[in-house]
Order: C-alpha cells, then sequence, then structure tokens
C-alpha cells in the first residue's frame, strides 16, 4: 500500500480551488493537474482511496465553512465544520 499517493491526491484535487484564492490559477495548470489527479484516482486501492477521500472531504468541506466569511456569517463557521 503506497499511502504517499493517498495523501497526495487530495491537494491536487483541490489544488484549482485554492489556487483561485491565492491567485496564481492557470487554465492550463489546472487542467493538467486535475488529468493527473484522476489518473491517481483511479489506480487507487480501496484502503487508499477511503484515505484519500476522506482527506479531500475535509479539504473541500473546510473550504464551505471558509465561504461563510464572504457572506459576513463568520459566526457559523464552527457550527458548519461539526456539523459537516
Amino acid at each position: 500500500m503506497n499511502l504517499k499517493k493517498s495523501f497526495i491526491l487530495p491537494f491536487l484535487l483541490s489544488f484549482s480551488l485554492y489556487s483561485e484564492y491565492f491567485n496564481i490559477s492557470n487554465n492550463l495548470l489546472n487542467t493538467l493537474i486535475a488529468f493527473y489527479a484522476f489518473y491517481l484516482l483511479f489506480t487507487l486501492n480501496k484502503k487508499e482511496l477511503f484515505i484519500a477521500g476522506f482527506i479531500t472531504s475535509i479539504c473541500w468541506f473546510y473550504w464551505i465553512g471558509y465561504s461563510f466569511i464572504y457572506y459576513d456569517l463568520v459566526y457559523l463557521i464552527p457550527f458548519v465544520l461539526i456539523g459537516i
């Protein structure tokens, strides 16, 4: 079992979200990273896929809670993190 791929995959899948936030977005780079992420996704076994899915959900659900800042609902962020 190669856990390295399980920890790299979530960050590759989330790259486009976070690159937009940090203003380093490039469509070609986002596309290449997404293709590589999907290649890794299809080559994982069941245990690696479970770990990668868990970490991906943490990255993406954190982003949902963080987006409440833009709607002036900062006080709801802890509830979103606990509820999701």
